[in-house]
């Protein structure tokens, strides 16, 4: 059986017109020759490069359009590289409605090895497929983190990033307790809304959040991320 690692979320930012991301991660103490892949999320696949220059050779450069797959998925598959230490560290860039998300993904020897001081960790994932469009997401949530041994009850901040719909109710939920976090940007993307996320929970100082995305063909995606 393969050990596994905690993924952890080590910095994230969105990125102004005007910067880099040579600059941006220079500004995060990491070089590029450290990365081991390169993943970009697109619209249509003629974005700009972003000027990321310095990368080893051998680095594999993932490019995907959102007609081709789902950013959570993506985000989840890169965090399982990096706990079944294939990969050490991992940059994610999405580029929708007119701006770049930028995410580092470092393991824990990544982490010790370059002296960084990681944001957050992933704690769990979950993708699975609601029975219809109008099911109640918050219990069938609710009912597959248990089995997860999570207690639901402990979600300090919730998001939810929808096509479509109206938000749930939570009140008499087991979510009651959690704050809403309400992406600034709705249509730039899950991954730009995770960043969010961890965003609102450094200010605040809490414990975790819960990350939700209900996308196409009731296919549900959850990341519980846990500060440091």
């Amino acid at each position: 059986m393969v050990e596994m690692t905690v993924p952890f979320w080590l910095a994230s930012t969105v990125l102004p017109e005007s910067t880099t991301i040579n600059a941006w991660l220079k500004t995060q103490g990491v070089q590029p020759r450290w990365i081991d892949e390169v993943i970009r999320l697109v619209e249509t696949g003629t974005e700009n490069d972003l000027g990321l220059v310095g990368l080893e050779a051998t680095v594999p450069e993932f490019y995907w359009t959102r007609n081709q797959t789902n950013e959570q998925l993506i985000f989840q598959a890169a965090c399982r590289e990096i706990a079944v230490d294939d990969r050490n560290l991992i940059l994610l860039l999405s580029s929708q409605a007119r701006q770049t998300t930028a995410v580092l993904l470092a393991s824990p020897p990544a982490v010790g090895m370059y002296n960084l001081m990681p944001l957050a960790y992933v704690e769990e994932q979950l993708s699975l497929r609601i029975p219809s469009a109008d099911a109640a997401i918050l219990p069938i949530l609710e009912t597959a983190l248990l089995k997860k041994q999570k207690k639901v009850s402990q979600v300090k901040e919730l998001l939810l990033v929808q096509a479509a719909g109206k938000r749930p109710v939570k009140a008499e939920t087991a979510f009651a307790s959690a704050g809403w976090v309400k992406p600034q940007n709705p249509v730039a993307g899950a991954l730009n809304a995770c960043h969010e996320l961890v965003q609102v929970l450094v200010q605040k100082k809490l414990a975790n959040g819960l990350a939700v995305e209900l996308a196409a063909a009731q296919q549900l995606f959850a990341t519980w991320i846990e500060c440091v």
